[in-house]
């Protein structure tokens, strides 16, 4: 049998990029951040221009608050 802590492990390593990225940002804001529904699958060519913005938009937010992190209120210097 499994134990609790063999299910947590394998749940763990089994996590999508997308999935790790979420909990990372949520961690870090407290839950503040609006996670990711969604990861760019087609050519960027191919996308609408919202769509566009919508990724450089959320790109931009995990930036800031990595760099939040490192530098705090020094974010837009930094970049």
């Amino acid at each position: 049998m499994f134990g609790t802590g063999s299910s947590q492990d394998w749940y763990e390593q089994n996590k999508t990029p997308k999935e790790k990225l979420n909990e990372a940002l949520l961690r870090l804001l407290d839950n503040k951040f609006q996670p990711l529904k969604s990861q760019l699958t087609r050519p960027w060519s191919d996308l609408a221009k919202s769509a566009k913005y919508f990724y450089i938009s959320k790109a931009k937010e995990a930036v800031m608050i990595v760099l939040s992190i490192i530098a705090p209120g020094q974010e837009d210097t930094i970049l």
